[in-house]
């Protein structure tokens, strides 16, 4: 993720759990803004004190819903990561189409999953067709 960040880029980080991989991008990367995001509070709460048991001052949180990132403009972050996530999300269409939604136009986004997913394939392939290159 930071090899292809802008200095001083955006991430958001999606179904981030106890604040992985948030903390990590922060800590090696101060000049990066990093906001961290899971649907549990209880979740952004463990997030919160890794962060500050870090040292990690980069970092915002919020208590969201992966499938709607309506709080943030069209255009906002440089990377949006996701790590095994996407199999709990209600809305996986609603929620690829937010992510792609809050890129920025050449930004990259990093989603992980623990099985393989007919219809991660097809997200992949719609990806793919509407930046018109193959992803990494």
């Amino acid at each position: 993720v930071l090899e292809r960040l802008p200095t001083g880029g955006k991430v958001l980080d999606l179904a981030s759990g106890p604040g992985e991989p948030s903390v990590t991008l922060a800590t090696r990367d101060a000049k990066a803004q990093i906001t961290c995001t899971d649907f549990q509070p209880g979740m952004i709460e463990k997030a919160q004190i890794r962060a500050s048991a870090a040292g990690v001052t980069n970092i915002g949180f919020d208590t969201t819903s992966a499938d709607d990132l309506a709080k943030w403009n069209d255009n906002s972050f440089d990377a949006v990561t996701m790590s095994f996530g996407l199999m709990f999300v209600p809305d996986k269409a609603k929620c690829l189409y937010e992510i792609f939604r809050v890129l920025k136009p050449g930004g990259f986004a990093y989603v992980s999953v623990w099985k393989k997913l007919m219809f991660q394939t097809l997200a992949r392939e719609v990806i793919e067709e509407v930046a018109g290159r193959t992803m990494p």
